[in-house]
């Protein structure tokens, strides 16, 4: 069986966020390693044609689809999917429209907000009418790995440093203070939620923004850790709503499910994540080991639910 690996082709000076697919490759790779398959890697990227034409030269019978962005913009991720389904090639990982639901933030959540699943209040960036006693929080509308999060300031009410965001790329979420946590779900099979534990966070907001994920030297991620150790019946209410989000947006392959909890236990849905990262030291090769599998198991299981 031939199988094509395609990923983003990486920008000229690529941030640690942008370089972790090539981790990712990597371990697809290896996870591939037999004599069962025959393995090529290609980049993708806005040069279409020519990737029409090395394709159609490989002709590989399924392609591992780990395409992040392209041209290093999160609004494109759907491109390769949709090319390939228009040329008829089978490819891993969420589909085309699908994808683009779930990368679309603010449509993903007005889906689950008609399916009757709790996700946090939102505001629109070129018009934002702010609630009394509620803080929000800039996020991006389409892109992953918390990229343009600012985790040191959360709005409540109009400031004029919100002028610097482009309203079709970002919007304001509800801020929900409280405990954090995600769920890897591998083909279906939903594993042991994680918990994300802040500590020190008494001054600054508990977000797992892009320097508690990327900046290795700051507070944020020397003082942020995940634990699986979760009160049972917390850890049945997480799985319960993470399937649910799995099956209202016909997912395949993998996904993470974001949440947060408040005061009361209310839980929320912050994002829903088709095709999140599975570099080695990912949150979901670690959920997907502590449940039993290895990096070769993932990759499987990827492999044959496309």
């Amino acid at each position: 069986m031939k199988i094509l690996i395609l990923y983003n082709a990486l920008s000229e000076n690529p941030a640690q966020d942008e370089m972790d697919v090539l981790d990712q490759v990597t371990l697809v790779e290896e996870g591939l390693s037999s004599n069962v398959y025959q393995v090529e890697k290609l980049e993708f990227s806005l040069d279409v044609k020519n990737f029409l034409t090395t394709i159609s030269k490989v002709k590989p019978d399924l392609v591992f689809n780990l395409v992040e962005s392209v041209d290093n913009d999160g609004k494109l991720i759907c491109l390769a999917p949709g090319i390939l389904e228009h040329i008829g090639i089978p490819y891993t990982g969420t589909k085309h429209d699908q994808m683009f639901i779930c990368q679309n933030k603010v449509v993903a959540k007005e889906l689950m907000v008609k399916n009757n699943i709790l996700t946090p209040s939102w505001l629109r960036m070129d018009n934002p009418k702010f609630i009394l006693g509620k803080q929000y929080l800039v996020k991006p509308i389409w892109e992953d790995g918390s990229l343009g999060i600012d985790d040191d300031k959360l709005f409540t009410s109009v400031d004029e440093s919100l002028k610097n965001y482009d309203p079709s790329n970002f919007f304001l979420e509800e801020y929900v203070d409280g405990r954090e946590f995600n769920v890897a779900i591998l083909a279906g099979e939903v594993l042991e939620p994680a918990e994300i534990v802040f500590r020190g966070f008494e001054d600054i907001p508990k977000i797992l923004g892009y320097k508690a994920k990327w900046e290795e030297d700051s507070f944020q991620y020397k003082n942020t850790f995940r634990t699986f150790d979760i009160e049972e019946g917390l850890r049945g209410k997480l799985k319960v709503i993470g399937k649910k989000c799995w099956e209202l947006f016909n997912m395949k392959g993998y996904a993470r499910v974001d949440f947060r909890m408040d005061s009361i236990g209310k839980i929320y849905v912050l994002e829903v994540n088709p095709n999140p990262c599975i570099s080695p030291d990912s949150g979901f090769i670690a959920a997907a080991q502590n449940f039993g599998y290895s990096k070769k198991d993932v990759v499987e299981k990827i492999l044959n639910d496309f």
